[in-house]
Formats: C-alpha cells, structure tokens, sequence
C-alpha cells in the first residue's frame, strides 16, 4: 500500500524555497491556448482533402481509431486552412484560429467540424482535453460569419464552464459573440437555429427536464451532443430526439487518460486524512486541485501557510468567479472544488489533483483526472476507506483492463480489512460473552456457601422487599 505519512515532516525552509522558484517563472497563459493540449494531431504530410483517395481516408481513419458512424461528410478535416477551401471561411477566423497556437486540428475537431457545418446532427464522444470546445465553436462561426441572420445556443452544466467557452468564443470571433449564445440549463433560452449541448451526460443528470423541454421545443434543428462518455440517458436523447444523427468515436472514450499517474491512498483511520493532505501539498508544486464534497470544511483542514480558493455551490456567482480568477491566475495555489469543475474547466499546469473524498462514479474519476496532465504528465491521488472501495472498484477495474498501474491500490488492504474486521467481531463477541458470565456470577452469588447460607440468605432478602 502507498505509504503517505511515514516520516512526516513540515519543512518550512523549504516551502519558501519553492515558493520563491515558482513566483519567479513567469507564466502568462490564457484560457484559450490550452483547449487542444494533451490531444495529437493529423500528420503534416497529409494529402489535401480533395486529393485524398478513399483508401487512403479508409486508412488514415482506422490508424487513428476514429469510429464515425452514418458520416457522409467528406474526408474529416485536416488542416485549419481547408476551411477556406471547402466551406468559404474568412480568413479572417483562419488566422485567428493559428493565432492562439493551434497548429492543427485535433482529432475531434477533424470529424466535428464537417458534421456541424453540414448541418446533420451528431453525436460527438471524445475523451476529456480533447479539443472539443473548439470542435463545436469554429463551425459554428463559419456558420455565423457568412449568414448575419444565423443563431446559436450552446448548453453547458456549470456557470464556470460557461464563462470559459464565452473567453473562447470572443479571442477566436468577436464579431460572433452576439450570434452565438452561451447559457446554462438555468438562463432563459433565446431563438436559435443551431443547438449545442456540451457535457451532456452531466447536464441529463442535473437538468434532465430542462433539456428535455429544450429539445421537444425545437425538433427541427440542427442538434449536436458533446461528451467524453456515453451513458443510457445520452443515448435516449440521441435515439428520441436527434434525426439521423451521425456518431463520432474519437480514439479512447470511456478510459482513464494515459497522461496521469493514477495513485491510490487508503486511509486506515479517518483522522488522519488531512494529516495526508498535509504530508502531499507539502512536497507537491502548485497548482494542485482538490476534489472534495465539502470544499469549504475541506479548506479548513489545510494546515500549511499556502494560499488557496475555495468554490462551493453554497457560494454566489460573483464570490465563485472571483476565487476561480484567483486560481487561474495564480494567486492561488490550492483550488477546494467539488465535482461541479470537473467538467472541461481548463486550468495552467495543473499538475495534480488529489481526491479528497473518493468519486461516487467512474465516469466522475476520469473527469477528475483529467484536470491534471494536460500540459504533459500529470498526478491523480485518490483516498479511500475501507467502506468507500465500492466506489473505487469501477475505476481500478478500468485501469487494469487499459494496462495501467494502480499505485498504491492492493488487494491484500481489502483482506487485511476483512481480517481487521473479523478480529474486531470475535473480540466483541469474547466481551459479550464474558459480561454475560459476570452477570451469571452475579445472580449465583451464594454459590460458595453452604445451602443453609443460601436458604437463610434469600429469607432475609424476602423479609427485605
């Protein structure tokens, strides 16, 4: 098992020392440069989409592993300048694109695009830091710079995610920005005719009559679903609602990401928990997230001089966007959150994320993890007590079948629980059954004296009551 409070020790000295290293790099990225990190790109060499055979389309997509399902679009996109090419894009919102340092699409963004700007509706799973923030604005800027009458609405769960495709959509396309509408399930919808649905499996889980009205309203209209896992409730809105959808698989969906080592950590005695939070972030370079139920009790049990933010739904808009910037620029080293950031929220270098209270699901795990390693490698800490491995067991189950290591986790923790257990029951049952002695030894007081001792005795007993 993963050791994490053998020698603990708080060297402050040290603290400073890194704190000093880390206030001296400059780093002065925005929001809207780290959508595509982490995902791999067409190859430079690529033949032009209207030069590319058949098998040659046949091969490029199976060697990629992109699964695209009742797809007549054309070969997927691969290179940001076909799109003046085949869909008349102002170069404009070319030069814009590479401007922000994407060189190539992604490979969501390659089959996403010519879906959207097709206008069929589409089913897109691609795994988390995949691009697909920009899979789904770029089309729908096309859409709008070359009809002034065209309207959009995408949907997103959390304000935070919301806010960040807003920064997006306004560095790429300003002039858009009041075409394109970006909302939660919670704001009032606007007339639109293109609809976007972004993390759709959280937004079916926390607003599903919402999104079911919004989608019986408007049947007719272009509909585009965006997730990094497929559920049952994804696909009965596919199925009821989208009309002849096409199906985009992008690579690995449904898996733990490659870029983070995955830890576990049991926790033997729930007291010593933040004594291991403690012991991580005091070796752990910021910035580091904390996924957690209670994000501002949690705050509390850090004990180290290290700033942090803290983002609850108990707190209002202004306070949560504030302690988010705080974060994001990094004035803040420790961000206390709960599952509601887990979710395409794209922060700097992040690289670890600790999981204070364990997740309730694997699809919650991956989304976790995902905040991490999207700049390079990254780390997922997870603590578990022996009660919570029910919810853990998805997750290492994954990791085993995807060839990747589940520090720290052992199967001789569950039997050395068992056995704990098991001791515990027969020592509860020795004191049970040596009380109940004593209470016999108790009615049998008389049982060392003579029965004439004891006939006298109970007599007198008798005269007494």
């Amino acid at each position: 098992m993963l050791n994490l409070t053998a020698g603990l020790k708080f060297d402050a000295k040290k603290l400073e020392k890194d704190k000093q290293l880390l206030l001296s790099v400059k780093q002065n990225i925005k929001p809207s440069e780290f959508i595509c990190i982490s995902t791999q790109y067409a190859s430079a060499n690529s033949p032009e989409y209207d030069k590319i055979t058949a098998q040659q389309e046949s091969d490029y997509r199976q060697q990629h592993q992109l699964k695209l399902v009742d797809y007549d679009n054309g070969p997927v996109l691969k290179t940001f300048k076909e799109l003046q090419k085949r869909y008349t894009c102002p170069q404009s919102l070319v030069q814009s694109i590479l401007s922000q340092g994407w060189e190539r699409p992604s490979f969501c963004q390659q089959c996403a695009i010519p879906a959207i700007v097709s206008g069929q509706d589409s089913i897109c799973i691609s795994a988390t830091g995949s691009g697909k923030t920009g899979a789904y604005l770029i089309p729908l800027m096309i859409k709008a710079l070359l009809d002034p009458n065209f309207t959009a609405l995408i949907v997103l769960p959390t304000l935070e995610l919301a806010n960040q495709v807003r920064k997006i959509n306004s560095d790429l396309s300003p002039s858009t920005a009041s075409q394109i509408r970006i909302i939660t399930p919670l704001d009032q919808v606007p007339l639109y005719y293109a609809l976007v649905l972004d993390e759709c499996d959280l937004l079916l889980v926390k607003f599903q009559q919402n999104i079911q009205a919004l989608l019986q309203a408007t049947t007719n209209t272009p509909t585009h679903l965006f997730s990094a896992s497929l559920n049952s409730q994804v696909l009965y809105i596919a199925s009821t609602f989208l009309i002849n959808p096409t199906t985009l698989h992008i690579q690995r969906t449904n898996l733990p990401t490659f870029n983070v080592e995955h830890r576990f950590a049991f926790i033997s005695n729930p007291l010593h928990r933040s004594f291991v939070l403690n012991q991580i972030l005091l070796g752990q370079k910021p910035p580091v997230i904390v996924f957690c139920d209670e994000p501002e009790e949690t705050a509390l049990q850090l004990k180290l001089n290290i700033s942090r933010s803290v983002i609850s739904v108990k707190m209002s808009e202004n306070v949560r966007k504030e302690q988010l910037n705080n974060f994001i620029q990094q004035k803040t080293w420790v961000l206390f959150t709960n599952d509601d950031l887990a979710r395409g929220i794209d922060f700097k270098n992040v690289q670890m994320v600790v999981q204070y209270d364990p997740p309730k699901t694997y699809e919650d795990y991956m989304h976790r993890v995902g905040r991490a390693g999207r700049q390079g490698k990254g780390t997922g800490i997870c603590f578990f007590e022996s009660f919570q491995r029910k919810y853990i067991r998805s997750v290492i189950d994954a990791l085993k079948l995807s060839g990747i290591e589940a520090i720290g986790y052992s199967e001789e923790a569950k039997i050395d629980v068992k056995a704990e257990r098991a001791k515990k029951a027969l020592d509860k049952k020795n004191k049970q059954k040596q009380k109940a002695q004593e209470d016999s030894d108790d009615d049998g007081l008389y049982e060392d004296v003579s029965d004439g001792e004891i006939k006298e005795t109970k007599t007198k007993k008798k005269n007494r009551r």
